[in-house]
C-alpha cells in the first residue's frame, strides 16, 4: 500500500502524469489494495488452521464444532467440499497456501449439517 500510494503520488502530482492516465493509475492502486486484502485473508485463515491444529494436538475432541454454522463461524470457508455418504458432505480444512506435507482436517457432515465425525491426516498418511 505504501509503495502504491507513493507511485500514485509521484505519477499524479508531477508534470509527467496526464489526466488521461488517471483511470489506469487508479486501477493499479485498486489492484494493490486488493492484493493486501487477499494477503490479510490468507494470514487470518492460516492462524485459524494453526489454532485448530494446536487444539487437536492438545487432545481436544472438538465437540464445540458440531454443525456447519459453527464450522463456518470458527474456521471460515473450507478449502474443499465433497458430497459423500448418502447426501452428506466432507469439508477439508488445511493451510490455504501450502500444498504438500501439510496436515488435512476433514469434517464429515450429515444431510442436516451436523458434524458426525472428523479426521486428521498428513500427506504421507492414508485417508
Amino acid at each position: 500500500m505504501k509503495w502504491a500510494s507513493l507511485f500514485f503520488f509521484i505519477l499524479f502530482f508531477t508534470s509527467c502524469a496526464k489526466l488521461t492516465y488517471l483511470g489506469e493509475a487508479l486501477t493499479l492502486k485498486g489492484y494493490s489494495d486488493e492484493q493486501e486484502a487477499i494477503a490479510l485473508r490468507v494470514e487470518t485463515q492460516q492462524k485459524k488452521i494453526a489454532a485448530l491444529e494446536e487444539r487437536i494436538m492438545a487432545g481436544d475432541d472438538l465437540k464445540d464444532l458440531s454443525s456447519d454454522k459453527e464450522l463456518l463461524h470458527t474456521l471460515g470457508v473450507p478449502v474443499l467440499v465433497e458430497t459423500v455418504d448418502q447426501g452428506g458432505d466432507r469439508w477439508l480444512y488445511r493451510d490455504p497456501v501450502k500444498a504438500f506435507d501439510v496436515s488435512r482436517i476433514y469434517f464429515y457432515l450429515d444431510s442436516a449439517g451436523r458434524v458426525t465425525r472428523w479426521t486428521r491426516t498428513r500427506d504421507a498418511e492414508p485417508l
